[in-house]
């Protein structure tokens, strides 16, 4: 058994329907403006990647098929210089607060040990092609947006194999460091380096992914998801554009040889929120976000067993069945979702809980509920319950509607 991002793991670089992402107007209202499949940037961040690739550029060798070198910087998340910082007593430039960080994902340079990158398709060593012809792809974190670049690989292997078959039966020859195939044959601390989850031309922290699970579990939408995302997105927008006004306000009024020729300026306007050739900002829409939930809980494997891919979705269903307790206690709030704990026998250390979703009814078939404080006159029946489902779920023909998750 290997667990995501191992031999049957990873699965982040897939990709999914993506409905679209909202742009905002000046101040950070939500709109809907840029598109899961739009790739438009500002020259100050096209400015940034080609830094960026410059540096890698100057630092890889290419050799018999792989790559050598160091890599030119500290962290594979790439971000630009601080904006505030700007030495010059000169009205301050607001390249710097356009610019956005970005994740250099070139997997034989960052860990030499791995010599080269596996085919997804047949596992053989992918050599590098050059950057990815398609540029950077623009992906979606807590406060802001960032981008993924990185080389286009080639297989010689499936090349050599695509010669005489036919159309259908060829295997595709090229592919990215970042698919979901070549994430999952990489090894588990290298492809779990990868923080994101990418969809047809975006992509979304993994993180914030795993956040969603937490606020369906306690009845909030992928519309409050949104909403709060959108939320920090903006307040990051108005603080850098607070700075950038400060900075210029400090500039023109204090006192030295330069500030008679700052007044003289008049400084550019910091932009709107959502203006591709300035800020570039954006966030991702409830449709966006709930395609991405049913790609990460109910397609992407997240383990393999016996060569058999298993979602996310699945495990869970799978890892119920193998529970043996004899009660379960849920909590006495009515919340959507209750704390589902096992029971655990003298002596024994309490299992860790879950969330999840049961309904208790009492020995005549009535469900619990508020209004007519039917629980307190099932009494005994509520074990008795739990002892049947027991006994039934031995048996094999369990099946209460159910769906749970850790």
């Amino acid at each position: 058994m290997s667990g995501r991002g191992g031999g049957g793991g990873g699965g982040r670089g897939a990709a999914a329907p993506g409905r679209g992402a909202g742009g905002g107007g000046a101040g950070g209202a939500a709109g809907g403006g840029a598109g899961d499949d739009d790739t438009s940037t500002s020259s100050a961040q096209e400015r940034f990647f080609e830094e960026v690739k410059d540096k890698i550029d100057r630092s890889i060798t290419h050799e018999g098929g792989g790559v050598k070198g160091r890599f030119p910087f500290d962290n594979p998340l790439v971000r630009p210089k601080c904006a505030t910082f700007q030495p010059s007593p000169d009205l301050p430039k607001l390249d710097r607060f356009y610019q956005k960080a970005v994740l250099v994902w070139i997997p034989e340079f960052l860990f030499p040990e791995l010599q080269a990158v596996p085919c997804p398709g047949c596992g053989g060593k992918g050599a590098p092609d050059g950057w990815n012809p398609k540029g950077p792809r623009r992906v979606f974190m807590e406060h802001d947006v960032a981008y993924v670049m990185g080389f286009r690989y080639k297989c010689a292997k499936c090349a050599e194999f695509n010669k005489g078959k036919q159309e259908a039966e060829k295997r595709k020859t090229s592919f990215n460091a970042w698919g979901a195939g070549c994430l999952r044959r990489l090894p588990e601390y290298i492809s779990k380096e990868f923080p994101f989850l990418l969809t047809k031309r975006s992509g979304i922290e993994i993180c914030m992914v795993d956040r969603l699970a937490d606020d369906l579990v306690h009845g909030k939408g992928f519309s409050a998801a949104a909403k709060n995302i959108c939320q920090a997105h903006t307040t990051k927008f108005m603080v850098d554009q607070l700075k950038y006004t400060s900075l210029v306000s400090t500039r023109r009024t204090s006192s030295g040889i330069f500030r008679s020729a700052n007044l003289a300026k008049i400084p550019e306007r910091f932009g709107s929120f959502d203006d591709s050739t300035k800020y570039g900002g954006a966030v991702p829409s409830e449709h966006y976000l709930r395609d991405v939930w049913r790609l990460y809980f109910s397609k992407l494997p997240v383990l393999e067993m016996d060569s058999v891919d298993w979602t996310l979705e699945e495990y869970q269903h799978r890892l119920m069945q193998r529970w043996d307790g004899d009660i379960l206690g849920g909590d006495a709030s009515f919340k959507f979702a209750k704390i589902i704990r096992l029971g655990a026998k003298a002596g024994e250390e309490r299992t860790r809980p879950v969330y999840g979703f049961f309904t208790v009814f009492n020995e005549c078939g009535l469900a619990a509920s508020d209004e007519d404080r039917c629980l307190e006159r099932a009494g005994g029946g509520v074990e008795a319950f739990f002892h049947a489902i027991r006994s039934q779920w031995l048996q094999g023909s369990y099946s209460v509607e159910h769906s749970l998750r850790r």
